[in-house]
């Protein structure tokens, strides 16, 4: 992305409150019309955020599900989250020395969000989420655990609701780090 300027102009003209809204409200909309949860969290928020890039929304594809849908690690939405954040406050490929310090702020911020699943979830993790929101985990690579998540309003309601909190929760860690009140 290059320079923040224009992004944080582009933040600085939003009211906090309807941007946070927003990012629920089409994290929820992405989930629930063409799921993936790491992949709907990217290209929400880049709707949302207006950074738009089909190759940070390409590379999210795996990650659906606690990644390649086995739900055994990180909950999609916050590796969609931590992918935004680092592609706003990262370190760059062309400068890969970085002497500033970019990847240890996308570090900070990706923990921060860590600590936000955390406080909502007491956990990260898809299965353990799951456990929560439906009463029990799956694994999405059967496709009987599928159907039964996809029964339950996995897609119509429930894996939208935390891409939703996903999407909200990582606007708020760029809200804070741009210190714009929440």
């Amino acid at each position: 992305m290059g320079d923040l300027t224009e992004f944080r102009k582009l933040l600085a003209n939003r009211n906090p409150s309807e941007l946070l809204k927003s990012a629920y409200d089409t994290g929820f909309r992405y989930e629930r019309d063409y799921h993936g949860c790491a992949q709907a969290l990217v290209g929400a928020l880049q709707e949302v955020l207006g950074i738009e890039n089909p190759d940070v929304f390409k590379a999210a594809s795996g990650l659906g599900g606690g990644i390649g849908l086995s739900c055994l690690s990180v909950c999609g939405g916050l590796s969609g989250g931590s992918m935004i954040l680092s592609f706003l406050y990262g370190r760059e490929r062309d400068n890969i020395e970085d002497q500033e310090g970019h990847r240890m702020v996308a570090y900070q911020l990706a923990s921060q969000l860590l600590e936000k699943y955390e406080s909502r979830y007491n956990t990260w993790i898809c299965k353990d989420i799951q456990e929560q929101v439906f009463g029990r985990s799956f694994d999405l690579r059967d496709p009987g655990d599928f159907k039964a998540l996809v029964d339950a309003g996995g897609h119509s309601r429930i894996c939208p609701g935390v891409v939703g909190n996903a999407a909200r929760m990582t606007v708020e860690v760029i809200l804070k780090k741009e210190g714009i009140p929440t």
